[in-house]
């Protein structure tokens, strides 16, 4: 009987420390928008969701589960309200945008950040671009994390 109650208190032990320990992830969130022009090589920000960044080392996380961008797809980076202008946000891009992170369909990419720019506790908005060479509407679904995920 006392081997039993040593076993559990020992399981259950184990389990809290573990339970402590362990990072907490900030949950991914949903994205979504649609591109009605070429914007070269300019960005247009998903402004209805944001994520907060937990980790300074961790890159981000973009996955798609639907995106109709033809040629290399649509490209994607982090950026964060740096201040406002007439009232409206004013976005400054975070993450390596040369090379781009192309996703074409569905998949997943990890932008790096820019050095500096991978403050923690900071809200950071996903991105896109669609391929210069394309003209037309184009959507992009999914999930983000100003954090490195598997979603």
């Amino acid at each position: 009987m006392k081997f039993k109650k040593f076993v559990i208190a020992g399981l259950l032990a184990v389990s809290v420390i573990s339970t402590i320990s362990s990072p907490i992830m900030a949950a991914n969130e949903n994205f979504g928008f649609t591109i009605i022009s070429n914007t070269d090589t300019s960005y247009n920000v998903c402004t209805w969701g944001s994520n907060e960044k937990l980790y300074a080392k961790n890159k981000a996380t973009v996955k798609t589960t639907s995106n109709s961008a033809p040629g290399w797809g649509m490209a994607f980076c982090m950026k964060h309200i740096s201040g406002y202008r007439n009232g409206k946000p004013v976005y400054q891009t975070d993450t390596v945008t040369s090379p781009a992170y192309w996703i074409r369909g569905k998949g997943i990419v990890h932008p790096a950040y820019i050095k500096g720019h991978n403050i923690t506790h900071r809200r950071y908005y996903v991105a896109g671009r669609i391929d210069n060479d394309y003209y037309g509407n184009y959507s992009a679904y999914g999930k983000f994390n100003s954090d490195y995920t598997n979603p």
